[in-house]
């Protein structure tokens, strides 16, 4: 006759070393996910050359969020962070987050004293455009053409002849792709967004460029 005992204990035994992996795998993915968020604030602070403000988590997801006062006179009145991290405290669910995430992901909000520039633009990687998910205030108003920045392949969707040529003469500079997913700029709100793919940590020193074009090309005026 089957001994059913055996087999229940055997479960149970599973189960609670099942348990036990995913409970301190919850543990250890938090920290190793606070770590790395506080060397991302640190390597912004360095790349923007701007100083770190208030930080927080932002609801159930748990995305964090940190903003970055602008120099008094300069062309950035603030920036506003969110990043979102990979769940590496929840383990059964990290390696489908890889695949379709890639990597940790971070959105860039910059407020911009008096932008010069009057027509809204973006700068959308093909296959993150191809997904849908980038919403495009206006789309049907605006022009498109394509460029390749890197080895990846970009749609520019502008309003005026002359953002069509600043961008194509920003990207056309660039030695090297930048994980970039989503550059954009809305006048009515006067606020250009950066939305950024992070596979590893040194991707950050590639924000520099973008961050430091949109400052300057797109604003402030002179007066």
């Amino acid at each position: 006759m089957l001994d059913t005992s055996f087999f229940a204990n055997g479960v149970f035994f599973f189960l609670a070393v099942l348990s036990a992996i995913f409970t301190v795998a919850y543990f250890i993915g938090r920290i190793v996910n606070r770590n790395k968020s506080e060397r991302i604030w640190s390597i912004l602070t360095n790349v923007l050359g701007l100083a770190v403000g208030e930080r927080g988590a932002l609801g159930a997801k748990g995305d964090l969020y940190a903003d970055f006062a602008g120099a008094i006179a300069g062309p950035v009145e603030k920036v506003e962070a969110k990043l979102t991290l990979l769940p590496r405290h929840i383990l059964p669910f990290l390696p489908f987050a890889k695949l379709l995430e890639k990597g940790d992901k971070l959105l860039l909000a910059l407020h911009l004293r008096n932008p010069k520039e009057r027509g809204d633009f973006h700068i959308i990687e093909e296959k993150f455009a191809a997904s849908g998910i980038p919403k495009i205030k206006g789309r049907h108003e605006l022009n498109i053409t394509t460029m390749n920045w890197g080895d990846k392949k970009f749609r520019i969707y502008y309003r005026n002849e002359q953002a069509r040529d600043k961008i194509i003469k920003f990207i056309s500079a660039q030695k090297s792709f930048c994980t970039v997913l989503h550059v954009a700029f809305d006048a009515q709100q006067k606020k250009s967004f950066i939305f950024f793919l992070i596979t590893k940590e040194a991707d950050l020193q590639n924000l520099a460029p973008v961050y430091d074009w949109l400052s300057s090309t797109v604003g402030p005026t002179d007066s």
